[in-house]
């Protein structure tokens, strides 16, 4: 019988937590391995991302992109050149909110 189905009591002494990475079943998955069944699914709160959806407006028609941008490096509202399909040309692009 391999160690990691050991159903000794020296085991059981041992192992009060439920934590024995030496005798862990061969396959499991790497949380099994590493941390007790009650340490699995804590994990820490996800904060506010930096990357916002924006919509680009065009100036010279009702044409609109939606891009991102990352709102720590670009506070200001962004305004690019870009490919308006209405017109067939490039025209300035402005952050609309």
């Amino acid at each position: 019988m391999p160690e990691w189905c050991n159903t000794s009591s020296e085991q059981s002494e041992n192992s009060d937590d439920g934590y024995n990475p030496g005798k862990t079943r061969p396959g499991a998955l790497v949380s099994e391995r590493t941390h007790p069944a009650e340490w699995r699914g804590i994990m820490a709160k996800k904060g506010k991302g930096a990357r916002i959806q924006v919509t680009m407006k065009s100036t010279e028609s009702s044409h609109r992109y939606l891009t991102e941008k990352n709102r720590r490096n670009n506070t200001s509202r962004l305004e690019l050149r870009k490919f308006d399909p209405v017109l067939r040309r490039h025209v300035i692009y402005r952050e609309s909110r």
